[in-house]
């Protein structure tokens, strides 16, 4: 077992306790990979659970219903590759009944402070549990970015579309934890990914301690619903005969 893996599944152990994580425990909850981990965070990975640290940014997430990325290198050692694809649904709140142009294809965050999350909805994750709001209509969304190595010893990327940093922290086995933050606008996300559809409990829990050391709010903004993946979405069985787009899994 890799020493990352080894380490996290000794700070597990701290996501049981009832009490908030300590200064010490968050020094082990938040440690990020080094520059040399690289190989840890590549290949492909679906979008588990996120939490926001700003309210208008945060909102973003609701139309989100699945998305998955991979990360491949390039042939400069220093850019790293992002193809995000996933599923949006546009929602109207029933009370309010606003005209809301068509949505139309765009890209989709990477970001868990994400790219520009909050300049366009059709572009961001939603939950589709959201009270008091019917979707009306859903989207197919494929997006491949470009992103370049911040000099460090860490683990940390900066994407110049969103003019966005990308920082990775140690994390469970088979997961990729993703702290995005806009150094402007001082939004930020935090992004739990993982190889499969589903993560343990305590990983979770794990993942909503790392979150409260860096201050984002417990409450998660965005949770996957496995039944929504690229082959079993719930349009997938009408999906041609409504003229939507087939989300595949990118790779």
């Amino acid at each position: 077992m890799p020493a990352t893996h080894r380490a996290f599944a000794l700070i597990s152990l701290l996501s049981f306790s009832a009490a908030a994580p300590t200064v010490d425990d968050c020094n082990q909850l938040t440690q990020p990979l080094q520059a040399n981990e690289l190989h840890q965070i590549l290949g492909r990975w679906i979008f588990i659970q996120g939490l926001a640290g700003n309210g208008s940014l945060g909102d973003t997430l609701r139309f989100v219903e699945s998305t998955w990325m991979v990360l491949n290198t390039t042939s400069d050692s220093r850019t790293l590759q992002a193809e995000i694809a996933g599923r949006v649904v546009q929602q109207l709140d029933q009370s309010v009944q606003p005209q809301v142009p068509k949505m139309e294809d765009a890209s989709i965050p990477t970001n868990s402070q994400g790219p520009e999350l909050s300049s366009n909805p059709s572009s961001h994750p939603v939950s589709s549990s959201t009270p008091h709001l019917v979707m009306k209509e859903d989207r197919c969304l494929r997006n491949v970015q470009n992103m370049s190595l911040v000099d460090g010893k860490d683990l940390e990327f900066y994407m110049k579309i969103a003019s966005s940093y990308h920082r990775f922290l140690q994390t469970c086995p088979d997961c990729l934890l993703m702290h995005t933050y806009d150094k402007v606008a001082n939004h930020q996300l935090f992004y739990l990914f993982a190889r499969n559809k589903t993560v343990t409990a305590s990983d979770l829990e794990t993942f909503r301690k790392q979150g409260e050391c860096l201050r984002f709010p417990t409450t998660p903004k965005f949770n996957y619903n496995p039944n929504n993946g690229p082959e079993n979405g719930p349009q997938a069985a009408n999906a041609a005969a409504l003229g939507r787009k087939k989300c595949i899994f990118p790779g």
